[in-house]
């Protein structure tokens, strides 16, 4: 390959931990997913490359697609306690089935890399919504950290005015926020 700058398909998938074929999947798509391919050469012999600036800028992007089997819930983390809402639930499935993809979901990998943990942090109703509609993989914002830091992060999160947390559900909130960080002020805690 002449351009140093860019990697064929094969290494281009061993840079972002993926299979060729996985690339190849995302090129198909539209909207296209993934580091975005371009194409040098002939009509007749065409081949794939992929900018080493497009894949950096592609890794630096916090939101990923991640499977959805890869998604772990973890009690320690959830803040919520009661079902999921229908109504949240039914609106979310009926846009993915309509093509509008929701937002990134919010999750930490706990663990050592490579054998990460990926714990839901937020968005319950997408992940639930998702799956109902047979998607297999959903986008998500993936934070390296610890199971307290995503314990933290959960308490403060899921306050929302279009999903009231109940009185029990507060509790757990403030339990978790002081799980997670026992030396923290009361008055941090609060504001969290």
């Amino acid at each position: 390959m002449s351009n140093p700058q860019a990697v064929n398909r094969a290494r281009a998938a061993e840079m972002i931990g993926r299979k060729p074929a996985t690339l190849r999947a995302w090129a198909a798509q539209n909207p296209q997913r993934g580091p975005r391919p371009t194409k040098t050469g002939t009509a007749k012999q065409a081949h794939t490359i992929y900018e080493v600036g497009e894949i950096t800028a592609w890794l630096a992007d916090p939101a990923k697609l991640l499977s959805l089997d890869m998604i772990e819930r973890d009690p320690l983390v959830e803040p919520r306690i009661e079902p999921i809402d229908r109504h949240i639930f039914q609106a979310i499935a009926w846009s993915i089935r309509n093509g509008i993809s929701p937002p990134p979901i919010l999750g930490f990998a706990v663990g050592p890399r490579g054998r990460n943990r990926f714990i839901l942090v937020d968005c319950r109703n997408r992940i639930a919504a998702t799956r109902s509609t047979g998607e297999k993989e959903i986008m998500a914002e993936i934070v390296d950290g610890t199971i307290e830091e995503a314990a933290w992060v959960a308490a403060g999160l899921n306050g929302r005015p279009q999903q009231t947390r109940s009185p029990a559900e507060v509790r757990r909130a403030v339990s978790l926020a002081i799980r997670s960080a026992p030396r923290a002020a009361d008055k941090r805690i609060a504001e969290h």
